[in-house]
C-alpha cells in the first residue's frame, strides 16, 4: 500500500512516528485544558450566582426579624449582606478574587445585561431597606413601600436564578463539547495508529524490493551505454547534414572565431569565390588587409558584435582578382557561449552592388529635377467651388500643351484619369474644408495623349466675409521621379524575393534538423535523470562497493563525459540553427515613405547624444526645419551618423559647435548640418558619397 507520506528511509519513518506521538501529546494536553477552563470559568460564577441570592434573602430576612423586634441583629448586617451580594455581582462583570476563589467576566451579553439589572436592583434594594428601617414604627402593615421592597427583592431574586440557571446550561454545553472531543481524540489516536503500522509494514517490504531493483541496475547501464553510443552516432550524421545545408545556399556563409579572427567555417559559395585555408583570417582573405577591418569606412563585424552582443548589418567595398569593385552587405550574427560570452560569428554576405548603381542613378535624377525645379517658375492653376478652371499660368499650358482658354470654365475633372477623378472627389471636399492641400499627386491626360503625374500644394482663397472664393495651387511635374521610383521598387522586389528563397531554404532546413535535435535533447536529458536516480540509488543504499569495477568507471566517467558531449554538441547544433533562423529572417522590415516631423526627429537624436554633448561642452544649435517625406528609421539614422562624426571628429583647439538647418527650395527641401571640427581632407572627399 502507497501512502502519500511513504517514508523512503529509516529517518523519516522515525520523523513520521515522532510526528504521530505529537500529535497525541498535543491533543490529550487540549482536552485536559478544556476539561480544567470549563471547571475553573464557570464553575465560580455559578457560586456567585448563588452567592447573591443567598446574601439578598439573608438581608431581607434579618431585616423583617429587626422590623419584628428581634434584638440580635442590627441594620449594618442587613446591609453587609447586600454588599457581599454587590461584591459577587461586580465581579461576575469585572472578575475578581476572594476567599471563595477567582471570579473571570461573563461573556454572554444576556447574561452581563442581567447582572447590570441586578446591581441596580440591589442599589434601589438597599435604598428602600433604609427607608423602611427608617419608618419602622409608623409603617403599617402591607403598605405601599413594603409592597415596593417585596417587588424589588423578588425581581433580584429572579434574576439571579436566571443567571444561574443559565450558567448551568453552558456548563452542560461545555462538559457535552468536552466528552465529543475526547471521543474523537481518542478516534484520532486509534487512526494514528492504523496508519503507523501499514506504514511500517510498507517500509520494511520498500526495503526488501530496493535489493532487487540494485540487481536490476547493472542492466540498465548497459542498455544506457548502447543508448548514447546510438546518440553519438545520431549526433554526428546531424552534423553532417547541417552542413550540406549551409553548402547549398547561394550567398558566401562563414563561421568567424570571435578572438582570432580565423574561418572556421566557409560553405561551398565563399570556397569558389576566395582561396580559403586552415589559417585564414577573415580580413585577410576578404578584405587584403593585414589587421582587422577599423573605422567608420571599413568597420569590422566582429568587433561590433564583441561590443553589443547584437547582430550587425554593415557595408564593404570589396575587390576581385580582375580588380572589379563590388558592394556587399554583411550580415552578423553571434553565437554565445553557457557563460553568455561571444565565441563565433556567423557571417554571411549579399553583394548589392546593382542595387547601389540603382540607387545612385535615383539619386542623380533627383538632383537633375531639382535643378529643373528651381531654375523653372512652377505651374499654377485655381478652380471655383465646383472644381471649374479660373485661372491658368504659361508654365501649366507648355506643361500639358492646352491653351487657356481651352481650359477656363472646364471642369478639372475633364483632364483626369478615371483614377486621378476618383481621388478629386475624395480631396476637393477635404481641401475646401481644411484649407490646405500638401503633395498631393494627380495622373493629368496631356493634349496629345500622353499622361503626366503633377504634384499639387495649393490653398484656399476667401472672400472678405470669409467664404470661400477660389483656390490657389501651384504643381510640378513628377512623371520621370515616378518612373525611377517604380524602377527602384522593381530592383527592390527582386532583391526581397531573393532574399525570400533564401530565407525559405535556410527556414525549411532549420526546421527539418531541430526536430530530430529535439528529439536528441530530450533523449538524453531523459538518460541523464535515469543516471542520476540510479547513481543516487546507488549511493542511499550503501551499494558503492557491491558494483564491478568496471561499471563503476563507466558510471563515474564515461556515461558522464558521453551525455555532456551530447547536450554540448546539441546546445552548440541548436545555437547554430537559430543564428541560421535570423540570418534567413534578416532584412524583411518594410520601408515606409510618410510625411516626417523632422524637428521631431533632430530632437530624439540630440537626446540620445546629450551625455557626449555635454561632456564634451559642444555648443549645438537646431532651427526649425520643414517636413520632409521618407522613411523615419532611416533619415533618424543618417542624421545621427552626420551629428555622431561631427561628435566624433572635434577640433580640440577650439569649442566645438554644431548647427542644423534647412534651405527650402521649390520642390524639396535641403537640410544642412555643419560644424567647426577638422573637417574632410580633399583626397577623401570625392569618395564621401561612395561609402
Amino acid at each position: 500500500m502507497k501512502l502519500f507520506f511513504f517514508p523512503t528511509s529509516a529517518k523519516y519513518l522515525y520523523s513520521m512516528l515522532a510526528a504521530i506521538a505529537i500529535i497525541i501529546i498535543v491533543g490529550m494536553t487540549l482536552v485536559f485544558y478544556l476539561g480544567i477552563h470549563v471547571a475553573a470559568v464557570h464553575g465560580p460564577l455559578v457560586d456567585a450566582a448563588m452567592e447573591i441570592r443567598l446574601e439578598t434573602t439573608t438581608s431581607h430576612l434579618l431585616l423583617e426579624e429587626i422590623l419584628r423586634g428581634g434584638k440580635t441583629k442590627t441594620i449594618s448586617d442587613v446591609l453587609n449582606c447586600i454588599d457581599q451580594a454587590r461584591w459577587f455581582a461586580n465581579a461576575m462583570l469585572h472578575g475578581g478574587k476572594n476567599y471563595e476563589g477567582t471570579f473571570f467576566p461573563l461573556k454572554d451579553p444576556d447574561m452581563r445585561r442581567d447582572i447590570g439589572e441586578i446591581l441596580q436592583g440591589l442599589t434601589e434594594f438597599e435604598q428602600i431597606t433604609h427607608e423602611r428601617y427608617e419608618a419602622r414604627t409608623i409603617a403599617g402593615v402591607d403598605t405601599e413601600m413594603e409592597q415596593r421592597y417585596h417587588a424589588i427583592f423578588n425581581d433580584v431574586k429572579i434574576k439571579s436564578d436566571r443567571v444561574e440557571t443559565n450558567l448551568k446550561k453552558l456548563i452542560d454545553v461545555q462538559i457535552t463539547r468536552f466528552w465529543w472531543l475526547k471521543i474523537f481524540l481518542i478516534a484520532i489516536v486509534v487512526i494514528l495508529f492504523i496508519i503507523a503500522g501499514i506504514t511500517i509494514k510498507a517500509y520494511i517490504n520498500r526495503r526488501k524490493k530496493v535489493a532487487a531493483q540494485l540487481r536490476a541496475l547493472n542492466q540498465q547501464l548497459d542498455a544506457t551505454n548502447q543508448q548514447l553510443k546510438a546518440g553519438e552516432d545520431k549526433l554526428i550524421e546531424q552534423r553532417d547534414f547541417l552542413a550540406k545545408v549551409i553548402n547549398s545556399l547561394d550567398n558566401p556563409f562563414y563561421v568567424i572565431d570571435a578572438n582570432d579572427f580565423t574561418i572556421k567555417m566557409a560553405n561551398k559559395a565563399a570556397a569558389e569565390k576566395y582561396q580559403t585555408d586552415e589559417n585564414a583570417t577573415c580580413y585577410g582573405l576578404l578584405n587584403q588587409l593585414d589587421k582587422p577591418c577599423a573605422g567608420p569606412d571599413h568597420p569590422c563585424p566582429v568587433e561590433q558584435i564583441k561590443k553589443t552582443k547584437k547582430p550587425v548589418t554593415v557595408e564593404h567595398f570589396r575587390f576581385d582578382e580582375n580588380g572589379n569593385e563590388s558592394v556587399v552587405e554583411i550580415h552578423a550574427f553571434p553565437v554565445f557561449n553557457q557563460q553568455n560570452n561571444v565565441t563565433q560569428i556567423i557571417e554571411y554576405s549579399l553583394d548589392i552592388t546593382e542595387r547601389k548603381k540603382a540607387e545612385g542613378a535615383l539619386q542623380k535624377s533627383e538632383e537633375r529635377y531639382r535643378e529643373l525645379y528651381t531654375e523653372s517658375p512652377l505651374g499654377y492653376q485655381s478652380l471655383d467651388s465646383e472644381g471649374r478652371f479660373i485661372e491658368v499660368n504659361p508654365v501649366w499650358s507648355k506643361m500639358l500643351g492646352y491653351s487657356k482658354d481651352e481650359v477656363i470654365g472646364r471642369s478639372f475633372r475633364d483632364f483626369l484619369t478615371p483614377e486621378g477623378k476618383e481621388l478629386f472627389e475624395q480631396t476637393f471636399p477635404k481641401f475646401k474644408s481644411d484649407g490646405q492641400i500638401k503633395e498631393v499627386e494627380f495622373e493629368i491626360v496631356k493634349k496629345d495623349g500622353s499622361h503626366a503625374v503633377l504634384s499639387f500644394d495649393g490653398k484656399i482663397g476667401y472672400d472678405i466675409k470669409g467664404h470661400f472664393k477660389q483656390t490657389h495651387c501651384v504643381l510640378h511635374d513628377i512623371t520621370e521621379r515616378k518612373r525611377a521610383e517604380q524602377e527602384r521598387e522593381r530592383l527592390i522586389r527582386e532583391l526581397e524575393s531573393k532574399n525570400r528563397e533564401l530565407e525559405s531554404v535556410v527556414y525549411v532546413t532549420s526546421h527539418d534538423l531541430r526536430s530530430p535535435l529535439v528529439n536528441i535533447q530530450g533523449f538524453s536529458q531523459e538518460l541523464q535523470r535515469s543516471y542520476e536516480q540510479i547513481y543516487s540509488e546507488l549511493v542511499d543504499n550503501n551499494k558503492i562497493p557491491d558494483i564491478d569495477s568496471k561499471i563503476f568507471e563507466a558510471m563515474v566517467n564515461d556515461i558522464p563525459q558521453a551525455l555532456g558531449f551530447i547536450s554540448s554538441s546539441a546546445a552548440k547544433m541548436d545555437s547554430l540553427l537559430t543564428g541560421l533562423l535570423k540570418v534567413s529572417r534578416f532584412g524583411s522590415a518594410p520601408i515606409s515613405i510618410e510625411t516626417l516631423d523632422m524637428d521631431a526627429i533632430l530632437a530624439d537624436v540630440i537626446r540620445t547624444m546629450e551625455y557626449k554633448i555635454k561632456g564634451n561642452d559642444i555648443k549645438i544649435q537646431v532651427e526649425s526645419l520643414p517636413p520632409c517625406r521618407g522613411d523615419a528609421v532611416q533619415i533618424n539614422q543618417v542624421f545621427s551618423n552626420l551629428i555622431d562624426n561631427a561628435l566624433k571628429y572635434l577640433d580640440h583647439s577650439r569649442q566645438g559647435s554644431i548647427n542644423v538647418y534647412a534651405e527650402t527650395g521649390s520642390d524639396r527641401n535641403i537640410y544642412c548640418v555643419e560644424d567647426n571640427g577638422i573637417g574632410i581632407g580633399y583626397a577623401h572627399q570625392a569618395k564621401i558619397f561612395e561609402i
